[in-house]
């Protein structure tokens, strides 16, 4: 499985556990992903990364960094298997995890792109601005449901 989705994966159940949000079990798994990301970062500008996503949870700027430094410690296998593990990745459902968190990073993205949109949207368009964002949110979440159910 490609690190970026492992990447996105764990941040994924990290923001819902700085932010208090989304399913418990997402939350539960956040917490073990915190903690093991706590005691594995011995570098200070990740400590510093972790400390600053846990003040700005809804931080895109956090979010990337720490998606970077997950994504460069996710080629030492001993961090591999620790993560791998923590999130539940078997080979037996590689493939279902692997296609779920395509379609929760490709959301996250084009949600990155239509926010601001939104934002800067006149009355005439703000709308279905408004639309195709709630529909994206509402995936976003069976989708996340559906990955952690899959535990």
């Amino acid at each position: 499985m490609d690190n970026s989705l492992i990447a996105n994966a764990a941040l994924s159940a990290l923001s819902s556990f700085l932010t208090n949000s989304g399913e418990e079990i997402a939350k539960n798994i956040g917490k073990d992903i915190y903690n093991k990301l706590k005691a594995s970062f011995k570098k200070e500008d990740e400590k510093d990364t972790l400390k600053k996503l846990e003040k700005e949870p809804f931080s895109n700027d956090n979010h990337h960094s720490l998606e970077k430094i997950l994504i460069l410690n996710l080629t030492d296998p001993d961090f591999f298997k620790e993560i791998t593990y923590v999130l539940k990745i078997t080979p037996a459902n590689t493939i279902i995890r692997e296609l779920i968190l395509t379609s929760i990073k490709n959301i996250k993205i084009e949600l990155t792109k239509l926010y601001p949109s939104w934002i800067n949207a006149g009355p005439d368009t703000k709308g279905g601005y408004q639309n195709r964002i709630e529909q994206l949110e509402a995936q976003l979440e069976q989708l996340e449901r559906k990955y952690y159910a899959t535990r």
